[in-house]
């Protein structure tokens, strides 16, 4: 299971329950969480120093309590920066690659192949900053008329009110309503 951050009103929540006398278990239970994660932030409460039937928790102790994280749970070792770094030397090979239309996840594939192990949304954040991928498309934005201005429908041969007749080629023609 992927490791998943807790919000504030859930270390609130678990918090006050704790300090309302409640076990670890029921907790769990209680907010649909791993007991072990519960476990971990009631030892964190610990440490910031509340106590059961103590005073309800500063906004400071439930801020410390929620940065806690679970030991053993895996954290970002390698800065995104020295990622982007170690892809420098290849941009050439990657302007190429995408010259050739390729998407990045085969651009991936090949680096990694190639002995270049870069996560993919730092080859993602490096080919949209560096090569101009995926830049998004310019919208231009149009007023709505006014409720009742224009109304169009094309219902082709079939549709509400009388069928009207068909051209003379044969095609089938709409209603256009203005």
């Amino acid at each position: 299971m992927a490791y998943r951050e807790r919000g504030m009103v859930e270390v609130r929540e678990m918090v006050r329950r704790w300090l309302g006398g409640e076990g670890v278990r029921a907790i769990a239970r209680a907010t649909g969480m791993d007991r072990k994660t519960v476990a971990a932030y009631v030892r964190a409460a610990g440490a910031v120093g509340l106590q059961r039937g103590g005073a309800p928790p500063t906004d400071e102790q439930l801020a410390m309590i929620a940065a806690t994280r679970r030991p053993g749970r895996p954290t970002n070792t390698t800065a995104p920066s020295s990622e982007l770094e170690r892809l420098r030397p290849h941009e050439a090979l990657i302007r190429q690659w995408l010259g050739e239309q390729l998407r990045l996840t085969k651009i991936h594939r090949r680096l990694r192949a190639q002995g270049i192990a870069v996560s993919y949304s730092s080859l993602y954040r490096f080919a949209r900053t560096t090569c101009d991928v995926g830049r998004p498309t310019i919208t231009v934005r149009v007023a709505d008329p006014p409720p009742g201005e224009v109304a169009e429908a094309d219902f082709g041969c079939s549709g509400p009110g009388p069928t009207p007749p068909p051209a003379a080629d044969g095609a089938c023609t709409g209603y256009s309503l203005r």
